[in-house]
C-alpha cells in the first residue's frame, strides 16, 4: 500500500510539472491551456484526497477527533 501511495504522489507531482511545461509557451494553443488546466485540477484532487485520506486514517480528521474512553 505504501508503494502505491508513493507512485500516486510521484505521478501527481510529475503531472503538475508537465502541466506547467504545457502552458509555459509564449502563446499556448487552446488545447494546451485546456489540457494544462485539466491536468492541474486532477493532480490537485489526487494530492488533496491523499492528504485527507492520510489524516482520516491517522485519526486526526473528521469524526475521529472525538475522545475515546479507555477500557
Amino acid at each position: 500500500m505504501k508503494t502505491f501511495k508513493l507512485v500516486q504522489r510521484t505521478a501527481a507531482a510529475a503531472g503538475l510539472l508537465i502541466a506547467l511545461k504545457m502552458v509555459d509557451n509564449l502563446q499556448p494553443s487552446d488545447n494546451e491551456l485546456l489540457g494544462g488546466m485539466m491536468l492541474v485540477v486532477m493532480c490537485a484532487i489526487v494530492l488533496i484526497s491523499d492528504r485527507i485520506s492520510h489524516d482520516h486514517h491517522d485519526g486526526n480528521g473528521g469524526a475521529n477527533l472525538q475522545a475515546r474512553p479507555e477500557a
